[in-house]
């Protein structure tokens, strides 16, 4: 009789051992799974921020070049993309964004210059649309 109440008590101990190893697994793995969400959004938004930023440097390019001769503009670019540093660069005729993770390419043509982070200022003069240059 006391062998059996042992048992009895080592198997309800050995199933409430399996039954903690299945609630740490589940969390476990609920964990990575939110983890690996919140990566994803995170990895998204910072790719359409920088197709955003992107196209917003060429529409103020292709505005300039439909503009007549004296038009001026002065535009902001953010320092960093959600508190993380970028370059801003012009390979060829390509406009080029990267952040450690990222890259973001868009045809950009019809200008002479280049983009700073903060202020910028565009302008058109005899029919060549400058950018932070006089």
């Amino acid at each position: 009789m006391k062998n059996f109440v042992l048992n009895k008590k080592s198997q309800i101990a050995f199933e409430f051992i399996m039954l903690i190893g299945i609630v740490f697994l589940f969390f476990g793995i609920t964990s990575y799974a939110i983890i690996e969400l919140s990566e994803t959004i995170r990895y998204r938004a910072e790719e359409e921020y920088l197709k955003d930023l992107g196209l917003r440097l060429k529409q103020e390019v292709i505005l300039a070049s439909g503009a007549q001769d004296g038009y001026y503009r002065r535009f902001e670019i953010p320092e960093k993309i959600n508190g993380n540093d970028y370059n801003i660069s012009i390979e060829g005729s390509f406009l080029v964004i990267k952040t450690k993770n990222r890259e973001y390419y868009t045809r950009i043509e019809n200008f002479t210059g280049f983009f700073n982070k903060t202020t910028n200022e565009i302008r058109k003069k005899e029919g060549v649309v400058y950018i932070n240059q006089v």
